[in-house]
Order: structure tokens, then C-alpha cells, then sequence
């Protein structure tokens, strides 16, 4: 790499770009028996990104591994990753992309946009926790940009009530069934712990109070702050607002209180 001149590297990244699309490929789904030989090809080249960047090719490299972590999520789907070699792949790609990213040293109100756009769209959270991730890169104007960002998003999302008849209804995800809601409101949690601000974290939960874990939640995050009579009130009123078949995390918390 070192001795590509640089009016011919642009031909050395579209044959990475070929070679990552080309392990990427999925046919007709990979099977369980055939995953281990499909992450081999997939990890042979995040080697080759690895010695991309220790040749100094940084921006580069961070360009390679958006465009891996992009199409590694979207096939992830095709192929049976009963051990969970895609998530180690994708940690993988978060690392490297993270050291790249500390190596070209971005703009920082421009990182902060792409950071969260990555977050919000990600089903797989393979960039979860990204402001703290990457909080030495953004410095502080970047984390207020990625904070005002945030809070713009986090401003059309409604508050939902108490639904004591979810049980009856088809199971949905803990954090809702909307995932972009889900990864807002992580986003703004995160925000809220780099503050240490135990008001500020509770604010963002009760956004959403439509799961009775949500008020076992906020109980939980007032009781490690030591404030155990917020804690205990948190739980009483989630207690009322659902049916007692469906409360018993909340009852044990309450006997402990």
C-alpha cells in the first residue's frame, strides 16, 4: 500500500470495495454448515482493511469500513449465525472503524451527524454507544452538535401512556415496536448518563410508560442513585397501572424496597 501513488489509489479501494462485496455475497442463504467458511471470507477481508490502516491509508480505510458495515448488516439476514460470528465481525468493523475515524480526524459537527444517523438506523446497534465511543474524536463541539441533533429527533417522538391490555395482544419488543423510537431514546438515555443526571435519565424513560419494565426501570435507576423513596414511588404506580398477572419483576422489587 505504501507505494500506491496516490492517483492510483482510488483503483486500489474500488478492488477492495469489489473483494468485500464479493464476501459479502450470500447466493440463496448460507446454511449453519457453511457460516463458518462464509466468515472466514468475510474476516480475511477486515484483515486486509486492518493492514489498509497500519500502511497509513486511514481515510480510506474508514470509507472501506462504513461500506462493509453497511452491507454485512443488511446480509446478516441470509445467513444462519447461530454461534455469532456476524456480531463478532461486527464489532470487529466497529473497532477498526473507530480507529480509523480517530486517525483522520474528521469535522466534528460532521462526525456528529453521521455517528447518529448510523445509530438511528442500525437494527444490529453496531454503532451503540457511540457518544461515548467516540467522545475524544468529537470533542465538545462535536457532542453538542450530536446532542442538539438528538434532541431535535427526540422532540417528534411522542409520550405513550400506561397499556395495561398489551398482554392480551401480540407480544411485542420491550422498547416498543418502534425500533427507531427504541434507538432515539437510547441515544438520549446515553446523553443523559454522561451527565450523571438521574432526572434527566428518568425524563427520557417516562417518554414511554406503555411497558410495565418501564417503571421498573426508572425505580431501578433511582434506587442505584440512592434515592430509594423514588424508587419506591416509581414502583407503586406501576403496580396500579397494570393487571397483576403481568407485574411480578415489579412485585419482587417492591418486597425489596
Amino acid at each position: 500500500y505504501n507505494g500506491v501513488e496516490p492517483r492510483h489509489l482510488e483503483h486500489v479501494v474500488r478492488l477492495h470495495r469489489r473483494l468485500i462485496d464479493r464476501a459479502l455475497a450470500t447466493g440463496d442463504g448460507v446454511p449453519y454448515a457453511e457460516a463458518a467458511t462464509y466468515f472466514g471470507g468475510v474476516n480475511e477481508q477486515i484483515r486486509a482493511l486492518e493492514k489498509l490502516l497500519k500502511a497509513g491509508r486511514a481515510p480510506e480505510t474508514l470509507e472501506l469500513a462504513e461500506h462493509f458495515i453497511d452491507g454485512l448488516e443488511r446480509r446478516l439476514g441470509d445467513v444462519d449465525d447461530s454461534d455469532g460470528q456476524g456480531g463478532e465481525a461486527l464489532g470487529w468493523l466497529a473497532e477498526l472503524h473507530l480507529r480509523a475515524t480517530e486517525a483522520v480526524r474528521p469535522d466534528p459537527a460532521a462526525l456528529a451527524r453521521r455517528l447518529l444517523e448510523r445509530q438511528l438506523r442500525s437494527e444490529l446497534e453496531t454503532f451503540s454507544g457511540a457518544l461515548e465511543r467516540y467522545a475524544s474524536v468529537l470533542g465538545e463541539a462535536g457532542i453538542a452538535e450530536y446532542e442538539r441533533l438528538a434532541e431535535e429527533r427526540w422532540a417528534r417522538v411522542p409520550p405513550c401512556g400506561p397499556d395495561p391490555d398489551r398482554h392480551k395482544r401480540e407480544p411485542r419488543h420491550a422498547g416498543g415496536d418502534d425500533g427507531e423510537r427504541w434507538r432515539i431514546t437510547e441515544v438520549m438515555k446515553d446523553i443523559a448518563r454522561r451527565y450523571r443526571d438521574v432526572d434527566r435519565l428518568v425524563a427520557v424513560m417516562e417518554r414511554d410508560l406503555s411497558h410495565e419494565w418501564r417503571y421498573l426501570e426508572i425505580a431501578q435507576a433511582y434506587r442505584d442513585a440512592g434515592r430509594d423513596d423514588d424508587a419506591l414511588a416509581w414502583a407503586e404506580r406501576g403496580a396500579a397501572a397494570f393487571p397483576p398477572e403481568t407485574l411480578w419483576p415489579l412485585r419482587q422489587f417492591l418486597i425489596e424496597e
